[in-house]
């Protein structure tokens, strides 16, 4: 009885230290000008009168769905919120998560969720389908952790579930963003891996000129952005990769300015959270049979000659903000998304 309390309180410290992590004005900062500015995009361009589809790794209070339902993007019934789904790996929250959310959960790691997707075992795909629950329009990928780990391969688990969900929602030719938030930290990080997104940032600077250009006048070069600026480098590495795979899977990829904050290890070792905002339009190709290949190239080489190399300037080009500055040059904000925070999490 007595190692049964014992172990229900550490549990119980442990969600209370996650509560406040996800209660922080920084994480709010993030979800309000960054992740609820892209939904409202995402929402208005529905070609379809529907409800928009998103999936989260929401983690406890669930409050960037409480965020998007406050402001209409999201609708709740008594059951749950509808067109929403939810992925916990964590067994110690599921069980709080699931009563926020509703039904609509899955209960295991991110990437277990995309390869059982991807395989359609147990018919999940389907059963996804005939909910209106998939393809989905907003993926929120909100990991605690690295997108490249010092434990895994090169090509990580996660990296292999992201070309996996690009690859699903290509076959629906389907538009959609991912909010993409992981922990920057180099010496967690796989080592082969950051050599070679170091390579590929350099490839393409060396094939583009004008890439190569917004490195400079950005960064000077990859090496100096890498060791000066590690999560910046990954701001950047990161959606590069990503371009990459979106491209070859006819997507032009572009991405909102991204958001830094400092976070602490149980050490009390300073490292960065890098959240980034990718949108994937899918190319379809219009063209008429009687144009010529002249005067209208074909689709795959207009992506691979326009919308790629648009995509990788614009990634080299793109701002990463600094919300631990934006709140400490606007103590006002600190207060006002700790009410605001505190009012969303009564909400559902």
């Amino acid at each position: 009885m007595q190692r049964t309390q014992l172990d229900y309180s550490k549990s119980e410290e442990r969600k209370e230290i996650i509560r406040r992590m996800y209660r922080a004005p920084i994480k709010q900062y993030v979800r309000e000008y960054g992740w609820l500015a892209a939904a409202r995009r995402r929402k208005t361009a529905l070609k379809k009168n529907r409800d928009l589809r998103y999936f989260t790794l929401c983690s406890l209070e669930a409050i960037d769905i409480k965020t998007l339902c406050k402001y209409g993007i999201l609708s709740r019934e008594a059951t749950g919120y509808l067109s929403t789904f939810a992925c916990e790996w964590d067994k110690e929250l599921v069980e709080e998560i699931a009563r926020v959310v509703g039904s609509n959960f899955w209960s295991g790691a991110f990437e277990d969720f995309v390869s059982k997707l991807y395989s359609n075992g147990n018919s999940l795909r389907d059963k996804l389908k005939e909910q209106n629950l998939f393809p989905f329009d907003i993926y929120n990928l909100d990991f605690t952790g690295s997108c490249i780990p010092d434990d895994q391969p090169p090509y990580s688990e996660t990296l292999e579930a992201l070309t996996r969900l690009i690859d699903l929602q290509h076959k629906e030719e389907q538009d959609f963003d991912i909010f993409l938030t992981f922990r920057a930290k180099e010496e967690k990080d796989n080592e082969e891996a950051i050599e070679q997104l170091v390579t590929l940032l350099n490839d393409n600077c060396e094939k583009y000129p004008e890439a190569k250009k917004a490195l400079d006048k950005n960064y000077s070069n990859v090496d100096v952005l890498r060791s000066a600026k590690y999560e910046h480098f990954l701001a950047i590495a990161i959606p590069k990769f990503l371009s990459g795979i979106a491209k070859d899977h006819r997507y032009k990829l572009n991405i909102s300015p991204s958001y830094k904050y400092k976070r602490k290890d149980p050490s009390g070792d300073p490292y960065y959270i890098t959240s980034t905002i990718l949108s994937l339009e899918y190319i379809h190709d219009t063209r008429s049979g009687t144009l010529s290949k002249l005067n209208d190239p074909p689709i795959l080489d207009k992506i691979q000659n326009t919308y790629y190399p648009d995509s990788i300037i614009e990634i080299l080009n793109h701002d990463v903000i600094d919300v631990d500055k934006k709140i400490r040059d606007k103590p006002q904000l600190n207060k006002m998304f700790k009410e605001k925070v505190k009012e969303i999490i009564t909400l559902g």
